[in-house]
């Protein structure tokens, strides 16, 4: 105990407490554990370490008096006042609800729950198929007389077409045929022929004077022969199925030869140059106009013709010969004619006219093939 105490004065001037927290130098006057208690401290330790098997009752309190004692300790538990909060937010909720519920179906209206209420997407009825698709246009059948014979008229016109005296049969009949397809020339010609053979509009020259003047090289006793148009209702007539666009001149690598005279303003026919006919003809008959959008749809028929040298007439019923309607003399030839008692038996076009401001030009013919459509 005194080889513990040498060189540290146990009465040191520094108070006892002054260090307490480490309590160090007390420590070492404290009486030291004998060998037999220390190896026991030592076994303690170690179980302590390893297994946590150092018994800690014996180092807490065994009474109650210092206040840290478990013992009689009664805890007061906060659900009590936690379920009542709860309990009454789920009231208000179900509250809330209920009220939205009513006001949404219209039992009460509450205007602040309307800005809480999405507006309602409205769902269109679906509509038809059928429905929504617009009506197909009919093709209705033309019924005035003034419109029945005008576009009769410009018909007649498309038909003469690239026709001269050696083959009087238009070749528009061969093929379906646009206005893309004509020439400035394939229609001058149609407009000068058809004032001949539809509308007979050319007249008689009259003056001597002006026969010379137009035909300087050619006897007058031809004269009987031109005849003659005023340019005037070339062009009217031209501007009503063609439109705009004509340039008058003559047209003189065919026979009959057209002239063109600047100075009268007119056209002139001249058929001094036909020798003789091939004796094939061609006759046409409208049976019915429509319309439909933009369009005059004129249907008509065609039969040709071609007199034979026994004196009989063949009549086709087509533009090129091969099916033939009948053979008969040409007494009752010249009371044949095509009309709604016979149209079906023959070919059958459409001559179509588009909308073009305040009338309707040209547009195509095609051969109809669907006797739905005839």
């Amino acid at each position: 105990m005194n080889n513990y105490n040498n060189g540290f004065n146990t009465n040191s001037n520094y108070p006892n407490n002054q260090y307490s927290g480490g309590n160090v130098y007390n420590n070492y006057n404290q009486q030291v554990p004998s060998p037999q208690a220390q190896e026991q401290m030592s076994n303690q330790s170690s179980l302590a370490a390893g297994g946590n098997l150092y018994d800690f009752s014996q180092d807490l309190p065994q009474t109650s008096s210092n206040g840290y004692s478990n013992e009689n300790t009664v805890y007061k538990s906060s659900k009590k006042k936690g379920g009542g909060f709860f309990a009454f937010l789920e009231f208000l909720i179900i509250v809330f609800l209920c009220l939205y519920i009513a006001n949404d179906k219209g039992y009460i209206h509450i205007e602040f729950l309307d800005n809480l209420i999405p507006a309602k997407e409205v769902e269109e009825p679906k509509k038809d198929e059928k429905e929504e698709k617009e009506p197909t246009p009919e093709e209705s059948v033309v019924t005035e007389s003034k419109i029945n014979i005008e576009y009769t008229n410009k018909a007649y016109y498309i038909s003469n077409i690239g026709v001269n005296f050696n083959n009087v049969i238009s070749p528009i009949f061969t093929k379906e045929t646009k206005i893309g397809d004509l020439s400035d020339t394939d229609k001058l010609k149609a407009i000068i022929t058809g004032l001949h053979t539809v509308d007979k509009a050319y007249k008689n020259i009259e003056s001597e004077e002006e026969f010379k003047a137009v035909f300087p090289g050619k006897d007058i006793s031809k004269k009987d022969k031109v005849t003659y148009v005023e340019a005037s209702i070339v062009e009217e007539k031209y501007k009503a199925i063609f439109g705009e666009g004509l340039t008058n001149s003559s047209i003189d690598s065919t026979c009959p030869v057209f002239v063109y005279n600047d100075t009268y303003k007119k056209y002139y026919l001249d058929s001094d140059c036909m020798i003789q006919s091939n004796k094939l003809s061609m006759d046409y008959f409208v049976y019915k106009i429509t319309s439909i959008d933009d369009y005059y749809h004129v249907y008509m028929t065609i039969d040709t013709y071609k007199e034979n040298e026994d004196g009989t007439v063949s009549i086709y019923k087509d533009v090129e010969q091969k099916n033939l309607y009948k053979t008969i003399s040409t007494t009752d030839f010249s009371n044949f004619k095509l009309s709604v008692d016979n149209y079906k038996e023959f070919d059958r076009y459409k001559v179509s006219f588009k909308k073009n401001g305040d009338t309707y030009l040209f547009d195509s013919i095609v051969k109809v093939e669907n006797t739905d459509q005839a």
